[in-house]
């Protein structure tokens, strides 16, 4: 059975779910109240997840782009958990420089659900996706669940219900995190003297001074000095400017910031911007959501140096549970954590017959299988870290 849709009267949430007369009466405050209580009470729950940031920066959700809580029924009483879906436009890619295939999806915001976590909680969630993609007058193609972890309950639900097809958009791979596990000496003392002195040379050598920025009043200044940064940095060359400062941005940082969630890092060296890093940190958990760096210092690793005044912050001060480095496995990464994982992408399809879906992904995976492929066949060579250094100048 398809779940029913209502409405909350702002008509910035849609509503689907097993849904009883009394819930789907609700104002839209009352509903809002409830899922900030589920945030509260869930101890996974991300930042991102949060209705104060869903709904009201400055490209809040409107009447023709609503916020979706699929709410779940909890078996175990209490407040029935929710997944907080939004509208997103998926794009497939297939070689570089090709245009990018498009298909009209969902996103699962947070990559989890909100609130308790059962083998049955993600059943009836996977179902009632499928119930909303079978739906013609939805119009969606997808779920996108982006960055899940390969050993969780969602990965594993729908992977394996017959009624959806998952497709492994990115193939999973390593992910570092860093447990925060006693004292700081004890951290530092599982590196080499030789790495620890290096350590203490990289910092000598770049100079300069780090501030740990977390309050609403510096976000205009910190955007201004990462946008210069970005900029300069080769993912600014190559990929495209990645901060910006503009209304939208401090909108979002701004909100960050009031829910106490923003925790960000600027190096400057001899008063000019040379590193930055961006990241949230909500229920002891720190994720990093962007790095980068003035090329004009990359032979005194200011990457690295940032990381390293970062660690020493975060082993001092309001130390989170867990560093989460993000998706990829890459060489500070492993330095630096002490815990490793698989995630990767996925996309839920409706086993249904829907041509235009189905032939996107079926040659988004013909084009990836032929980049693994060439990628492998560099790494055989021993031309991969040149071809990478080639690319980064």
């Amino acid at each position: 059975m398809v779940p029913p849709m209502e409405s909350c009267p702002d008509q910035r949430i849609t509503l689907h779910g097993r849904m009883d007369d009394a819930w789907a009466a609700m104002t839209s405050a009352a509903v809002v109240e409830i899922w900030r209580q589920l945030m509260k009470d869930d101890p996974t729950a991300v930042v991102e997840q949060h209705p104060d940031l869903l709904l009201r920066e400055t490209s809040a959700p409107s009447a023709s782009n609503p916020v979706h809580l699929l709410r779940l029924t909890s078996r175990e009483g209490g407040t029935s958990p929710l997944a907080v879906l939004a509208k997103k436009r998926v794009r497939l890619p297939l070689i570089t420089g090709l245009p990018k295939l498009n298909l009209d999806g969902l996103r699962l915001v947070g990559n989890g659900v909100i609130g308790a976590e059962s083998p049955d909680l993600m059943r009836e969630f996977v179902e009632q996706i499928v119930a909303i993609l079978d739906d013609r007058k939805h119009k969606y193609d997808c779920l996108l669940i982006e960055d899940v972890d390969t050993e969780s309950l969602l990965w594993t639900q729908a992977r394996t219900e017959r009624h959806v097809r998952g497709v492994v958009l990115v193939a999973p791979q390593t992910r570092w995190r860093l447990r925060f596990e006693g004292p700081a000496d004890s951290y530092w003392n599982r590196f080499s003297s030789k790495t620890r002195y290096n350590f203490r040379r990289q910092k000598r050598l770049l100079g300069g001074e780090a501030e740990c920025l977390r309050n609403e009043s510096q976000v205009a200044a910190f955007l201004e000095a990462a946008a210069a940064v970005s900029s300069r940095s080769w993912q600014g060359r190559r990929i495209g400017q990645r901060v910006a400062r503009n209304d939208e941005w401090q909108s979002h940082f701004e909100e960050l910031a009031r829910l106490g969630a923003l925790r960000c890092y600027l190096l400057r060296v001899k008063d000019q911007p040379a590193a930055f890093a961006i990241g949230t940190q909500w229920n002891g958990r720190f994720i990093l959501e962007e790095i980068g760096y003035d090329t004009a210092f990359a032979d005194f690793s200011p990457g690295t140096v940032l990381m390293l005044h970062m660690l020493e912050d975060m082993l001092q001060n309001d130390p989170p549970r867990v560093l989460d480095f993000g998706f990829g496995d890459g060489a500070y990464k492993q330095l630096f954590g002490n815990w490793q994982s698989q995630s990767g992408d996925l996309l839920l399809l409706s086993r249904r017959l829907r041509m235009r879906p189905r032939i996107a992904v079926a040659l988004n995976r013909t084009c990836t299988r032929l980049e693994r492929t060439v990628r492998a066949g560099l790494e055989r060579s021993g031309l991969s870290r040149w071809v990478r250094k080639l690319y980064r100048r």
